[in-house]
């Protein structure tokens, strides 16, 4: 991946609150996540400066030209929210290299508590999925993707109960039943049906 080039998973900061899409529709519609939140003008300086995961990348068409939008999610203390910006308006978030306590982890000492934002690391999460996956608990799952759950769930469908509700897709449910039938357990009541097909 290109130093600052975003992509879906991507960890960005809000830099330009003007770049964000105040009304979502087709664009949204197109993405299959028509649940976005619309969001009044009054209320885009609060996420000025947030940290923010891309979900989804896609091209808009206007009449200026095609431009690339991103539907992104907080976390890290702001109210979960989701909403529609032009990438030009969010900024790359380098994540900062391996810390003590990372580096302890990866030496063989297991982790006790979450691991500062901050700290965390592509190395870390890689290191965490193959020694000990339930290790992801203590992980913002601001950092953590669908394709991380999915090969922790390959090792342990159980491990579904980790992850966030509003995270677990058919998908992922699918999967984890078919890998530990307690993780049935875990399907969420909109999903038990769909997921036991």
């Amino acid at each position: 991946m290109e130093k600052d080039k975003i992509e879906v998973g991507s960890i960005c900061r809000v830099i330009n609150t003007e770049m964000i899409y105040l009304s979502f529709n087709e664009f949204a519609r197109n993405a299959g996540q028509e649940d976005i939140l619309h969001i009044k003008r009054e209320s885009t300086p609060l996420l000025d400066g947030k940290i923010v995961r891309v979900t989804y990348l896609g091209p808009h068409n206007t009449t200026s030209g095609c431009k690339i939008l991103a539907i992104v999610e907080t976390g890290l203390g702001l109210k979960y929210m989701r909403f529609i910006i032009n990438i030009e308006g969010l900024k790359s978030v380098k994540q900062i290299t391996i810390d003590s306590a990372s580096e302890e982890y990866l030496s063989g000492k297991p982790l006790k508590e979450k691991v500062p934002n901050a700290c965390v690391s592509k190395a870390l999460i890689e290191a965490i999925i193959a020694r000990n996956p339930m290790d992801l608990q203590f992980i913002d799952v601001l950092f953590l993707t669908d394709d991380h759950y999915r090969r922790i769930l390959i090792k342990d469908g159980g491990l579904l109960g980790l992850i966030p509700e509003k995270r677990r897709t058919l998908e992922l449910c699918r999967l984890a039943v078919e890998n530990e039938e307690y993780a049935k357990n875990f399907i969420p009541a909109n999903l038990k049906s769909l997921a036991s097909c």
